[in-house]
């Protein structure tokens, strides 16, 4: 059955490539670096693009009263406002997981021992790469409830970066960077931002960069209207924010995972999903994430409330999730994917053949493929035409499955990338199976 679409986005595919794996026709191989000149959308032209947007038509279903969808302690809006963010209320037919993206926007932002003006700052830069109005907009709203951030946003509004503290210039260059090279920044690049910040704010920066590139491409997917007040009004001077700590972090170890009860359902989840779905308990990029633990609690509580609402099947957003690995070239979910995939019993003479050849695909699968790849090299470039596709193919539900999907592997992939996860023994003995080599990229 054809449903018509409360979802919708046009555009080019990127020249030159045509297979799973992303590679270029001509053989190029993408660059470890930012390219000479980045396009950089001027906040000056954001900001008017979403005061045009503030009556744009969502793509989504939005409740249009939202009360009730957010639980006091993580709602960022003065009491009595009743602003509620269309990005809440795009969740609203999933049951429980509005008050859950709000839990995880306030995590995000607040906790940690990094300045929440410096994230914010980030999630703005990540916004004119990737051309989100909307994400900006909000952003410059939460920016302007303390004196701290209207400083910080004057100096990003002015351009005048100069004027901003050197952690803040250097959280702006690794945003950057980060978003730019999904598949892992180079070693100098981290070792200047390491020199201003300790591991487990290496790890909460990394997490905000891949955060916010997930943020970008739901809003920029879902054509999220622009809420009026987040242009006029600030959002509410934060009450806790967070305090430096007391010492320094030198190695993450075993003995980390004991801060967490075991009783945890998040955590409990996370291991299974990785028992599960690979056979390898909690993998070592989850891991790596407890350096900062509230952040991952937070996105694994998200995860774990979203997951029953979601009505594609397990098979095509793996497929998503590879097509959008391999187009960042992703050593690390690459690896796990590809482990996930074999586990679920797809033959490893059709993962050789899809390398380079999409015809071994089925329709449903090529239709997957084919929006993520778009959706994950330029955000952007989502139009109407190529969400009408996926909704007529699997529904407004299941084409915001593969927009959610394809999002968190924007996070994922720049994550463990930027941080150079190493790979659990079975995916990298799966991939030696399969291929006959060790990975390359």
């Amino acid at each position: 059955m054809r449903v018509r679409g409360t979802l919708i986005p046009a555009l080019l595919l990127v020249a030159g490539t045509c297979n799973l794996c992303g590679q270029a026709a001509s053989g190029e191989r993408a660059a470890k670096r930012p390219p000479a000149s980045l396009h950089l959308m001027p906040i000056g032209v954001l900001e008017s693009e979403a005061r045009a947007r503030t009556n744009a038509q969502s793509r989504i279903s939005l409740d249009r009263d939202g009360s009730g969808l957010i639980a006091p302690t993580d709602d960022l809006e003065p009491s009595g406002t009743g602003r509620v963010p269309n990005y809440v209320k795009a969740f609203s037919s999933r049951p429980g997981v509005p008050a859950s993206v709000a839990h995880l926007m306030r995590v995000v932002l607040y906790s940690g021992s990094v300045r929440p003006e410096t994230k914010m700052a980030m999630g703005i830069r990540v916004a004119q790469l990737n051309n989100s109005p909307y994400v900006a907009a909000y952003l410059e709203h939460m920016l302007r409830a303390t004196t701290g951030g209207a400083a910080t946003l004057a100096s990003l509004r002015s351009g005048n970066e100069a004027r901003l503290p050197e952690e803040e210039r250097m959280a702006l260059r690794y945003a950057t960077a980060v978003s730019t090279n999904a598949s892992g920044i180079e070693d100098s690049e981290y070792r200047r931002a390491r020199a201003l910040f300790d591991d487990s704010q290496m790890v909460e920066l990394t997490l905000s960069v891949c955060f916010f590139n997930y943020f970008t491409r739901i809003a920029n997917a879902f054509n999220l209207p622009v809420e009026g007040w987040s242009m006029a009004f600030a959002a509410k001077p934060p009450e806790h924010v967070y305090a430096h700590p007391a010492g320094r972090v030198a190695v993450l170890d075993d003995s980390r995972l004991t801060l967490l009860s075991k009783d945890d359902a998040s955590f409990k989840d996370a291991e299974a999903r990785g028992q599960s779905s690979m056979g390898i308990g909690l993998p070592h990029g989850e891991r790596i994430m407890l350096w900062c633990p509230d952040v991952p609690q937070a996105w694994w509580d998200y995860g774990r409330i979203l997951g029953p609402s979601v009505t594609l099947p397990r098979i095509l957003l793996r497929y998503t999730s590879l097509a959008v690995s391999t187009a960042n070239r992703c050593r690390y979910c690459t690896l796990h994917v590809l482990l996930g995939l074999r586990r679920a019993g797809v033959d490893p003479s059709k993962l050789v053949e899809m390398r380079t050849d999409d015809s071994v695909l089925s329709s449903d699968e090529r239709s997957v493929v084919e929006f993520a790849r778009k959706l994950t090299r330029n955000p952007e470039s989502i139009g109407d035409e190529d969400c009408r596709k996926i909704v007529g193919a699997f529904g407004s539900k299941g084409a915001a499955d593969i927009v959610l999907q394809t999002s968190y592997f924007a996070f994922m992939n720049r994550f463990n990338d930027a941080m150079k996860t190493p790979s659990d023994d079975l995916a990298l003995q799966n991939y030696r199976e399969i291929y006959g080599v060790d990975w390359q990229p």
